[in-house]
């Protein structure tokens, strides 16, 4: 049972009130006195975060007069995870995060596959495809209750209580009995347990994703309101209903050490376990060193409500329910600039997707013919060129490069070639680029700005093998046919976590 001794504690069921103004209710004079200390207490914080908390010899005496936090020595030594690959399991095949990423953009997004594919005959010139480039938004899941990421993993609960992973652990997925589902999960892609909540919040239930099955299981007495496991998997800590904040060992036991006063807005540790850290909805970050169960400092942010808050590292992020975004160093204790380490997860209505970091190629078919009209004045010595969009540009016939829009009254139209190529006097211009051809089937790509890439495919009566980039589609600023053109790769992103 989760729980706490009451012969030294004050307030509600005997945790001691912590949150608010002035110093926390039930402290002893011990605990008070280093509290007033905020130059120590925050040169305390800082080196908890660069070096881990660390002072590990268990048998060392604490100072008379500062707040002794010390990292443990890990419980338990993990193994490496696996190394790429795909293993079977009761929830199908073993996926790291990287491979089923990029499998879902590829599924749910362009591929490359079908770029040099031609339509049958019957199909020439009764459509042409855009290609705009964008972020792409992937699906990753549907009926999402929770779920944890990091560059190194996935895990995901969903309402039939199925827990799926995608990692390099060997287990796919375990699940929580019955059909009612998780409330809350946990798990860093560093360590194999992972936490899991039941659906009525009194009882937490640890997995080993060595193995795909359950290794302990803890009662509470209150449902669980929020629920952080440490990095390393060595310690778990919960808030209750009741506000009862609860902290132990994952393999062990829960003692509740406080009661807060506002409700919780985000749990989580620090990135070597040293410290366990709350921040709830008055805007308090509370911190503790959970082997020692004990109080060390806390301050205040800009008072809530939010929408949404998390630690990662020593950082806070914190989103309010207008909208504004704040991140805080949580050493400096202060407002600082976005980092970048945003997560690209993100979840609406129960479906879970994620949003890569480089644009990817977002398909669109239109039907018909690709129409393309080309007009000059010599007087302006300009082309007009009726895009295949619909749009209107204009270029020089001089030497090719757009130029802002004229009046003229001369505008005379020009005939051009199966190659979308004309010429003014001895210089030839083009609207298209060759991307592809296969015997009679050629591939054409005009790159519109702001709009993308549309291709479509031509008979040619010359039959011929033309694959000058694969994978690559051609940029055209200037319609010189002799001007350089930009070749943009489709190949799908390198930084998927």
């Amino acid at each position: 049972m989760a729980h706490t001794s009451d012969s030294h504690t004050t307030g509600r069921s005997g945790g001691r009130a912590i949150g608010g103004t002035g110093t926390p209710a039930g402290f002893p004079v011990a605990v008070r006195r280093p509290v007033r200390l905020l130059g120590a207490a925050c040169a305390l914080l800082a080196l908890a975060f660069v070096l881990g908390a660390c002072a590990t010899t268990e048998d060392a005496p604490a100072p008379s007069n500062v707040i002794e936090v010390r990292e443990p020595k890990p419980a338990v030594v993990y193994p490496k995870p696996l190394e790429g690959g795909e293993e079977l399991g009761m929830f199908g095949p073993r996926l790291t995060l990287r491979e089923f990423l990029t499998r879902t953009l590829r599924e749910e997004y362009f591929s490359l596959g079908d770029l040099y594919a031609p339509p049958p005959d019957d199909f020439f010139n009764m459509y042409f495809t855009q290609l705009h480039m964008e972020n792409a938004v992937l699906h990753l899941a549907k009926d999402v209750v929770h779920y944890s990421a990091d560059p190194g993993g996935l895990a995901v609960a969903l309402k039939n209580g199925n827990l799926m992973v995608w990692s390099g652990w060997s287990c796919p997925g375990v699940a929580v009995p019955g059909s009612s589902g998780a409330r809350f999960m946990s798990w860093d892609s560093a360590s194999p347990i992972l936490a899991a909540c039941d659906a009525d919040g009194l009882r937490i239930r640890l997995f080993d994703l060595r193995h795909c099955a359950q290794v302990h299981t803890i009662e509470l007495r209150s449902p669980v309101t929020a629920m952080a496991l440490s990095p390393k998997g060595t310690w778990l800590g919960a808030v209750t209903e009741v506000r009862d904040l609860v902290v132990g060992r994952s393999l062990g036991n829960l003692r509740k050490v406080a009661v807060l006063r506002f409700e919780p807005a985000a749990i989580g540790f620090s990135p070597q376990e040293g410290l366990m850290l709350v921040l709830d909805q008055g805007g308090w970050v509370t911190m503790w060193a959970p082997h020692a169960a004990r109080y060390v400092d806390r301050f205040q942010i800009s008072p809530g409500p939010y929408a949404s808050a998390r630690f990662a590292g020593d950082r806070l992020h914190v989103v309010t329910r207008e909208g504004r975004t704040m991140d805080w160093d949580l050493v400096k204790r202060a407002e600082v600039a976005p980092d970048g380490s945003r997560s690209r997860f993100y979840a609406e209505d129960g479906v879970l997707y994620y949003r890569t970091w480089q644009q990817r190629p977002v398909k669109k078919m239109h039907l018909g013919r690709p129409e393309l009209a080309v007009w000059l004045s010599r007087g302006a010595h300009m082309l007009r060129v009726h895009d295949i969009d619909g749009g209107v540009r204009y270029y020089s016939a001089t030497d090719g490069s757009q130029q802002p829009p004229v009046e003229a009254g001369d505008w005379l139209p020009l005939d051009m070639d199966p190659a979308e190529g004309f010429s003014v006097d001895e210089r030839r211009f083009v609207l298209a680029d060759v991307v592809f051809q296969k015997d009679h089937k050629r591939l054409m790509c005009r790159t519109v700005p702001g709009q993308g890439f549309f291709l479509w495919w031509t008979m040619v009566q010359r039959p011929g093998e033309y694959h000058p980039h694969p994978g690559k589609l051609p940029d055209r600023t200037n319609l010189a046919a002799d001007a350089a053109v930009s070749w943009v790769g489709l190949e799908a992103p390198e930084n998927l976590p």
